[in-house]
């Protein structure tokens, strides 16, 4: 979470509430972002392993190796 938030005090008004709350969204937004990307590549290096894990099989198997 953003150091800011943390380090504040205690908010004392509603207006202080709703500002740091405000800034806990745009926090959690952000970070959702940056999962969604993280996710792309995980799911893009998980298709490409599988693909790797066909080709290097069938190299085998056309080799008479034990598969």
């Amino acid at each position: 979470m953003d150091e800011q938030i943390m380090s504040n005090a205690t908010p004392h008004s509603n207006a202080e509430y709703e500002a740091d709350f405000e800034q806990m969204l745009v926090e959690m937004k952000h970070l959702n972002e940056l999962m969604k990307r993280d996710q792309a590549v995980i799911d893009r290096l998980a298709s490409e392993s599988q693909t790797l894990k066909a080709e290097t099989r069938a190299i085998l198997a056309s080799m008479g190796a034990p598969v």
